[in-house]
């Protein structure tokens, strides 16, 4: 591979800086200019973001209601990486996110969500993405069932907060909301 020109180098390097200062201050204010800084570094870098940079990128594309461009980067890192479990969980949420426009997201996420489930069949994040989707797909009391039966076997360890407030919900809506 041809390295970078020296003057991409120190750009890609002011730009990843300004990025980390920007995501310390977490300030809402800095949000245009945390995408403007994520575009130029992803046009700079041909598109080689870290993983936290390309999950940034499609998070702000998504708020900006840019939904298109979120769903171009997911399908990029799962390009490179098809077994990259973060990259799996997060294109499927957010399919799920946009299912009310297009029901073809739902069996794209549920893709996604099979082999996710395949990588790692018995985590909270598979669990909790299989109930998400039984909830879109219109099964909230599945869901919920699905993700007690996961939740249960944990609570005796309190392993997460979330899972013994799950487990105290009293209807499949009020579980589905704590997700």
């Amino acid at each position: 591979k041809a390295a970078q020109p020296v003057d991409d180098q120190g750009r890609i390097a002011n730009l990843r800086g300004q990025l980390a200062f920007y995501t310390a201050r977490n300030q809402t204010a800095d949000r245009a200019d945390m995408l403007a800084a994520l575009e130029d570094l992803h046009q700079v870098t041909g598109g080689k973001l870290s993983i936290r940079e390309q999950y940034q990128l499609a998070t702000f594309s998504q708020v900006k209601g840019d939904w298109q461009r979120a769903h171009e980067i997911y399908e990029q890192w799962l390009d490179k990486s098809p077994e990259d479990t973060e990259a799996l969980a997060r294109f499927a949420a957010s399919l799920i996110r946009r299912a009310q426009d297009d029901s073809a997201h739902l069996t794209r996420a549920r893709t996604h969500w099979a082999t996710l489930s395949s990588l790692e069949p018995d985590t909270y994040r598979t669990h909790a993405l299989e109930a998400r989707l039984l909830a879109a797909e219109g099964h909230p009391d599945e869901a919920a069932d699905q993700l007690s039966a996961f939740v249960t076997r944990f609570a005796d360890t309190r392993v997460d907060d979330v899972f013994v407030q799950l487990r105290d919900q009293t209807t499949a809506e009020d579980a589905i909301k704590l997700l």
